[in-house]
């Protein structure tokens, strides 16, 4: 079974660290924050995050309303703070897709010798994205990190999930202690091997695509006119099947 899309809040978690390790010593919120974050981005799968497209509309996620458009002035524009990773770009206004270029050269729109389907391109370096137009709004659409109408970070609502999160914190403290000489190596070597397991298993769990999901890949591939250009109306058609119609002649 594939990840619900459902999360909840980390409070639960810091509940079950000291329900279940034992741990009588006081937890700092901001230190369980940071490594909310650090877990998530070691488990790393894009079906743990949550999809958000910087087009401004009321569509909400947990009472978050999309982002606004990134504003591009002299060909640069500051991507979001919870960006984890890019899926498409496009200029906002036309609706082009735009391509992550190869071309060293910001501005490479000028004397060209090759004019290709797509004239607008981008590249991320920092926090920043780099346009080869110079002012404009870019529909970034990306997987960011899922956060509370508070900027609070969420888990998945899932098991492996929560387990994973939970010994991440636990192995964490547990570090600190065998450091201090307050814990033995062979009960901080059981909270290690536990933080190991369960992030695996949230890795492999979040992989899992559902019998939806598995439908669209399977016509991705499966297709009697393979056509390589999807990327120019932003994948809209590629899930959508094609369908061969047989005649039978047979009666006539």
């Amino acid at each position: 079974m594939s990840l619900s899309g459902k999360h909840i809040d980390i409070s639960y978690i810091i509940e079950r660290v000291y329900r279940d390790s034992g741990f009588d010593l006081e937890i700092k919120y901001d230190e369980v924050l940071e490594w909310v974050w650090d877990v998530m981005a070691l488990i790393g799968t894009p079906q743990s995050m949550v999809d958000k497209v910087t087009d401004g509309s009321s569509t909400s996620y947990k009472g978050n309303t999309m982002p606004d458009p990134i504003v591009i002035e002299d060909h640069r524009g500051e991507l979001p703070v919870d960006l984890y990773s890019i899926t498409l770009a496009r200029d906002y206004d036309s609706k082009m897709p735009m391509i992550c270029k190869s071309s060293p050269f910001l501005k490479d729109t000028e004397n060209l010798i090759y004019v290709g389907q797509s004239q607008y391109t981008y590249t991320i370096t920092g926090s920043y994205m780099y346009t080869s137009f110079e002012e404009g709004s870019v529909e970034l659409h990306y997987k960011a990190f899922p956060t509370s109408a508070t900027g609070m970070p969420l888990v998945p609502d899932d098991i492996k999930f929560i387990m994973a999160t939970q010994s991440y914190i636990a192995e964490r403290i547990a570090f600190r202690l065998w450091v201090q000489d307050k814990l033995t190596k062979i009960k901080y070597d059981k909270f290690e091997s536990e933080r190991v397991w369960y992030i695996g298993a949230a890795q492999t769990k979040a992989q899992i695509p559902s019998l939806d999901e598995m439908e669209a890949i399977k016509n991705r591939f499966l297709r009697l006119k393979i056509n390589p250009n999807f990327h120019d109306a932003s994948f809209i058609y590629a899930h959508d099947s094609e369908r061969l119609i047989l005649h039978n002649n047979s009666g006539r």
